[in-house]
């Protein structure tokens, strides 16, 4: 805050010095009209730093707020899949110092929101259940109710515009769709993203979902925010639950064009030089991916496509 108040003074007095420094030779017709001009240069300079103010302000609310209530995160929703024989974390914000409870399959698991807000709890190994059942969070007053869950396989699958390709435009697509209905196999598309910063939560919010031709079918509300089910992603899904006949969830987050490193960690600088020198690395992983670690899976698979290759010095990364 103090750069952003010496940077605006700096700003405001800047026309303020050279209205003074007009030549006092100066014609008068000459010296209003640079007046008015000068004039109106400090008043979008004040409209700037009103703007710049306003910005800098909600950044520090934003640093200092607290949650208010009771959050879960981002990748719990109805119909998701937990990984089976993991242990299982479920996670959110909460008040600081409030107590989380959290219920499934017959366990209780409790945790105390720290001075963040932060609350995390782990589940012990579950068994393999096609069985819906309920996975409760409450919190004081407030409570999560979490419907038809079940426990299988979950696997995440992310990359560029080759993971992102959707079924249903794939060749052969149209006709998988249609037969495509399986309660057993089910998704959660992660919405497009983008921030300097890893998130907590996901800007974009997904929802797990049932595989059907509707769900596998329908066009996103917008198409620009979220995409449709990858092709890649859900044949090695179906595959996976006709050969293990276990409940199946994959987790897609993909977005086109995008450079390899901008889906890696900022842990990753460490051993990479080249990462070190990216002017905008981890810009995906820190909204797409983030929110949902530590989401217990049994693995992912990843296709990149050739995006870094048409980039010189960057063939290391593809």
């Amino acid at each position: 805050m103090k750069h952003t108040l010496k940077i605006l003074t700096a700003l405001l007095l800047a026309p303020l010095a050279t209205l003074h420094a007009v030549p006092p030779d100066f014609s008068g017709i000459l010296k209003t009209s640079f007046r008015r001009t000068v004039s109106l240069l400090m008043i979008a300079v004040a409209v700037l730093a009103g703007s710049i103010l306003t910005s800098a302000f909600a950044g520090d609310a934003a640093a200092l707020a607290v949650p208010k209530g009771l959050r879960v995160a981002s990748p719990f929703s109805d119909h998701m899949v937990l990984q089976r024989e993991m242990v299982v974390p479920v996670w959110g914000e909460a008040v600081p110092g409030a107590e989380v409870e959290v219920g499934f399959a017959g366990q209780t698991k409790i945790a105390t929101a720290n001075e963040k807000g932060r609350w995390l709890v782990k589940l012990d190994r579950l068994d393999t259940s096609a069985d819906g059942r309920e996975l409760t969070v409450a919190c004081g007053d407030s409570k999560t109710v979490f419907k038809d869950v079940v426990v299988g396989e979950v696997w995440f699958a992310s990359g560029q515009s080759n993971m992102q390709m959707a079924l249903i435009d794939t060749e052969g697509g149209p006709d998988v769709v249609k037969n495509s209905a399986d309660p057993l196999l089910r998704g959660l598309v992660q919405g497009y993203d983008s921030a300097p910063a890893p998130l907590d939560f996901s800007t974009n919010p997904p929802a797990w979902e049932l595989a059907s031709p509707e769900t596998l079918h329908k066009q996103p509300t917008n198409p620009t925010t979220r995409p449709q089910w990858s092709a890649a992603a859900y044949h090695m899904a179906r595959k996976l639950r006709r050969e293990l006949k276990v409940p199946v969830g994959i987790v897609m987050a993909s977005s086109g064009a995008t450079p390899a490193q901008t889906w890696t960690a900022p842990e990753g600088n460490a051993f990479s030089d080249e990462l070190k020198d990216d002017q905008s690395p981890h810009l995906q992983y820190n909204a797409m991916i983030h929110p949902l670690v530590p989401y217990a899976i049994r693995g992912a698979i990843w296709n990149q496509g050739e995006n870094n290759i048409r980039q010189a010095g960057e063939t290391a990364f593809y």
